[in-house]
């Protein structure tokens, strides 16, 4: 099977069997999967929103979680699918906070809040905290292993 590390601000689809693995702290991983066809992706944000509106950079989730979407159907050919999401992290690591939530927190609440939006079924996660984790995401079968890290 492949394996694919990810690194924050970047995503990665695939219809092969490919362990994609990633690190997080404050940030937070979206998986995104079609059971049917096989096909998922993961992707790694670090902020939920940039500041000026015309910045489509991945670090932010609005844009990451998009983006994710995108290349799924990308994958799927104009197929449909009934896709569902499973997402980790959002650790308050670094006790910084911006107003009175932290980074991490901001970053679950926008995960949940655009998965929500663009009606996909989160059935799974494993957020916040104070430590980091290792994902593991197995592409074909939506498994996904985490570990605290520190």
């Amino acid at each position: 099977m492949k394996s694919f590390f990810l690194y924050p601000g970047h995503a990665y689809v695939t219809n092969e069997p490919t362990t994609i693995s990633t690190v997080l702290g404050s940030c937070v991983a979206v998986a995104l999967f079609c059971p049917d066809k096989k096909i998922g992706g993961l992707n790694h944000f670090l902020l939920p929103r940039p500041l000026e509106e015309n910045d489509s950079s991945l670090k932010y989730g609005c844009n990451a979680i998009h983006f994710l979407l995108n290349k799924l159907r990308e994958e799927l050919k104009g197929e449909t699918c009934k896709i569902e999401a499973k997402f980790y992290g959002g650790g308050n690591i670094i006790g910084a906070n911006i107003f009175k939530e932290s980074v991490g927190e901001l970053n679950i609440e926008m995960a949940f809040m655009e998965l929500e939006k663009l009606k996909i079924p989160v059935i799974d996660f494993n957020v916040g905290g104070n430590l980091s984790r290792r994902i593991k995401f197995i592409t074909n079968t939506f498994e996904v292993f985490h570990e605290f890290v520190g």
